[in-house]
């Protein structure tokens, strides 16, 4: 797993739950980083916030050309 600066992870053992901020991105990674506890980190769930398109004359010719397209 490739870490990002600002992100948050938990360490899933139930007893630690030691959290960490990262503060460089990291180069590469394969699997999640380990707590020193030997428990598995994994990034905090966010929320998804959702917003609303509001249809704009641009928008709306895009999605009829892509109607075409794909009819």
């Amino acid at each position: 797993m490739i870490l990002r600066m600002g992100q948050v992870l938990r360490c899933q053992n139930r007893q630690c739950q030691a959290e960490i901020q990262v503060i460089k991105d990291s180069v590469d990674g394969k699997s999640n980083p380990t707590c020193c506890c030997g428990g598995e980190m994994k990034k905090l769930w966010i929320t998804p916030l959702l917003s609303r398109l509001h249809e704009t004359a641009e928008m709306a010719d895009l999605f009829r050309a892509k109607s075409k397209v794909a009819g």
